[in-house]
């Protein structure tokens, strides 16, 4: 056994618990979801390079690094890391539509024979992200490997500058919502799963509006559903993050959930 740089990502599926106990006529059903969130958790995987564990309510994915201790901001592997893990939580909504997800992404020295063994700090980082600063729907990155900050500020200056180079302007605000990872209110930096509808040659993916729609159901019939104050909790932060995601885009804001 031998101990690997890894990128890991600790994933908590919401509300697992009690959809497995509402399920007791036919328990088969929680079995079913869990595998239908491995088939998409699949469905685009890096070059084969991932691997996929779940057990109970909780999925691990990782993925070797090329190499080690990269500059993250600019390391292509990471970027895809991040890409993959954005798209895979916005299909379990848009495609799914049953339970959310919340989980922790870091990077360190880890083993996953992809089955039987997970072992090493950068698991015990992933849960201690996901349990500790992860309430909300949202997958928390450890900002220790990223600067998005200073990534998107050079990235504000070049669109800004007049360059004899064909580079669309574009709206900072805009560029917020095409970038992988975000800061949330309290600090958290967390996975903008939403910007997997950007695609990386400037343009929407087709299904776009349709995924931004389902999204909205399913956080607004979620919203009216909710019994209990920590789920509401839970499906107004997804309310605020969609709509936050939706404002500066004209297509997008009859996507806008209202008030009331």
């Amino acid at each position: 056994m031998e101990l690997q740089k890894h990128f890991v990502t600790f994933i908590d599926i919401l509300g697992f618990a009690k959809y497995v106990k509402d399920n007791t006529i036919t328990p088969d059903r929680p079995l079913e979801l869990l595998k239908q969130f491995i088939d998409i958790s699949r469905q685009f995987n890096i070059k084969d390079n991932l691997k996929i564990t779940a057990f109970s309510d909780n999925i691990v994915i990782s993925m070797l690094a090329k190499e080690k201790d990269p500059p993250f901001n600019y390391d292509p592997e990471y970027w895809n890391f991040l890409a993959y893990i954005n798209y895979f939580q916005m299909s379990i909504i848009t495609f799914i539509g049953i339970l959310p997800i919340r989980g922790g992404i870091t990077y360190g020295n880890f083993y996953h024979n992809g089955s039987e063994i997970l072992f090493g700090e950068a698991m015990i980082e992933a849960y201690d992200l996901e349990r500790l600063h992860a309430f909300f729907p949202r997958i928390v990155v450890n900002p220790k490997f990223l600067e998005p900050n200073a990534y998107l500020a050079a990235h504000k200056k070049l669109y800004s500058m007049e360059l004899p180079i064909n580079i669309p302007k574009t709206d900072s605000e805009q560029l917020l919502r095409y970038y992988p990872v975000k800061y949330d209110c309290d600090g958290i930096l967390f996975c903008n799963y939403l910007s997997a509808l950007y695609l990386i040659d400037k343009r929407w993916a087709e299904y776009s509006e349709d995924a931004l729609n389902k999204h909205k159901y399913f956080v607004l019939s979620n919203l009216q559903a909710a019994n209990d104050l920590n789920v509401f909790r839970k499906y107004t932060w997804m309310k605020s993050y969609h709509n936050w995601f939706c404002k500066p885009f004209k297509e997008f804001q009859k996507y806008i959930i209202p008030d009331c």
